[in-house]
Order: C-alpha cells, then structure tokens, then sequence
C-alpha cells in the first residue's frame, strides 16, 4: 500500500514538474548602470544590471530612475510564447524638448489638428491633453507617434497639449503648453444702431478681446463686426436684432450711413448652450441678422472665419441700450468654446 501511494506521489509531481509556470524572467541593463528598478510602480529592491524572476505573465510597465536623468519607462509583456526579455535602457539618449507647438481648427471647426517641430533623438512622439476645466488631470492622449502631428477630432473640450519625444523608453522633456481655450467671458454695454453710444461690436484675433465703436466714424468701419438694431428709425421700436455690419446697407433704420464697405459677419439663432457652460458652436445655418432675446447665447461667425459667442443679458430699449457677455475662440475656424470656471 505504502508502495502505491508512493508512486502515486511520483506521478504527481512528474505532472507539476511538467506544467509550465505562469511567471517569466526580465533582465534588465542600463547605460549608465546602478538605476532602481520599479515594476508596476513598485520598487523591486534592484539597481541595474539585475535579473528579475518570478514575474507573472501579462502586461506591466517597468520603470528604472537614475539620477541625474529623466526617468526611463516600457511598457512590456510576458506570456507562455515569450516568458523571458532582455532590456537594455540608454539613459544618454535623450530626445531634446518638443518645440514649435501649433494647433489650427479641423475642417468641420470641431477638433484640432496638432504639429510640431521634430526633436532631436526622438523616435516615436507622446500627446498630452489636459481640458480647460482643472479638476481634470492631465492625460495621455497618443503614444508611440512616428509622425510630428496628430488630430484630435473631437475632444468635446478645449484645453492645453503638450508634446514629448520617446526614444526606445526614454521620455524627453514635454514641449511648452498649447492652449485651445477660448477667452474668458467679458461684459460690454453697447447701443443700438441710433442709440446715443456705441453700437459696433468686434473682436481683436490676436487678443481676443471685444470692443465697441461708433459706427458713425469711417476709420472703425473695417474692425466691426456686427451691431444691434430694432431695423427701424429711432430706438425705443422693438424687437431687437443681431447683426453683421453690412446689414446697415438695407437696414432702414440706417438714415445716415454709408452702406459700402461693411464686414459680413453672420449670426446664428439661439444656441442649445449657455455660454458659461461652454460647448460647439453651430456649423451651418448662419444668417445676416437674427431676433434677440434675453438670457440668450448667440454665436457669430466673422468674415475672417472666426467664431465667437455673446450672451445677451439686458434689453432696455427705453435707452437703446443692450448689455451683454462675450467670449472669443482665437483659433480660426474653431468652433469649441471653454465654460466659465471659478
């Protein structure tokens, strides 16, 4: 009896010995050496050159910090086909800093395309977002890019890219940051068309700030970008209208200007968001004047192919008077806009 459980113990262990063990081995150098080792974030307790054992089959990221260096970083995986690896990291190749950072709209206004200039060392690119709104973290949008660009259809918010350069594990330094937001929201008290103040409304695209002009004066005429008007003589008539400038060339409210030479700005109807909240623009059915109404957002598309957003919030036209809220998206032809945190 003693005989058979002792055979039958044999055969058992013949069975373990021939099923293969779900853990492999990584066997990692550096150049410098003396580098510690973290897997899965976790120190080891090695420093390069070391052999590392006993490591389960999947997916991890291995880690080596030396001093003196940015940190090295892999993304590695070990399986039955190939249970073992050699890594050898090269702490003295490290890609220069990604500069020449640059965004421009996508042809639907809804992304953005990124390019930049190539780093000196870098093999494969890196993409970092963060939206406009901080509680938000900074996250890896793009990895292992072997072009020096990278769209980003339709990322719902505007925020800051940056840009780092990857050689065979080692991360360069990221580039400065790019922002896509739009300006924050700025309040303006204008007029209409005869109303006693200014009436011209237009945004600078290198600062995006808004201003006001008397339409009355011709050396303003090529920077505004659309006015309010009831369409009729005096002020005190409503409703009230948004419109391009170049409107007051049938406006019959206009008894006294010169009806060339306006820009053809277009305005859209109410848009589905405040413009606190932020959100996209609409793409199409712009028009050359629409109805206004308090507590409205309204969009504007100006002839050069800006867009920019402006929140009716006070209608007197007892005064001929409208106060509103404005923001700017000084990346043509985009049609994001950030909301107002605080």
């Amino acid at each position: 009896m003693k005989k058979l459980w002792l055979l039958v113990g044999v055969v058992c262990l013949g069975l373990l010995m021939c099923i293969s063990p779900d853990t492999g081995t990584i066997e990692i150098t550096s150049n410098p050496s003396g580098a510690y080792v973290y897997l899965d974030g976790d120190y080891t307790g090695k420093e390069t050159d070391c052999v590392l054992r006993d490591v389960p089959f999947g997916d991890h990221t291995l880690t080596l910090v030396l001093s003196g260096y940015p940190s090295w970083k892999r993304y590695i995986t070990l399986s039955e086909d190939q249970p073992d690896l050699d890594i050898n990291a090269d702490f003295t190749i490290i890609p220069a800093q990604v500069t020449g950072l640059t965004a421009e709209a996508t042809t639907n206004g809804a992304g953005f395309k990124l390019t930049w200039e190539p780093a000196e060392n870098a093999e494969t690119y890196k993409v970092y977002f963060r939206p406009y709104d901080y509680y938000y973290d900074e996250e890896l949008l793009a990895d292992g890019l072997t072009t020096t660009e990278y769209t980003h259809a339709n990322p719902e918010y505007t925020g800051r890219y940056r840009v780092s350069g990857d050689a065979g594990g080692m991360e360069g330094p990221k580039s400065e940051a790019l922002s896509t937001e739009s300006t924050p929201v700025r309040y303006l008290e204008v007029c209409e068309l005869n109303g006693p103040g200014y009436s011209g409304i237009s945004w600078d695209v290198l600062t995006g700030f808004p201003a006001s002009y008397l339409m009355a004066d011709e050396t303003y005429q090529d920077r505004i970008d659309c006015y309010f008007t009831n369409l009729a003589t005096g002020y005190t008539d409503t409703p009230y209208y948004l419109a391009g400038a170049d409107v007051v060339a049938e406006d019959e409210g206009n008894t006294w200007l010169d009806p060339d030479g306006w820009r053809a700005a277009r305005v859209s109807d109410p848009v589905d968001f405040h413009i606190y909240e932020g959100g996209l623009a609409p793409a199409g059915s712009y028009k050359k004047y629409t109805e206004v109404e308090e507590y409205e957002t309204y969009a504007v598309l100006t002839e050069d192919g800006y867009y920019a957003l402006m929140y009716v919030e006070y209608i007197d036209p007892g005064r001929g008077e409208v106060d509103i809220s404005t923001t700017f998206q000084p990346i043509k032809g985009s049609r994001l806009f950030s909301g107002e945190y605080y």
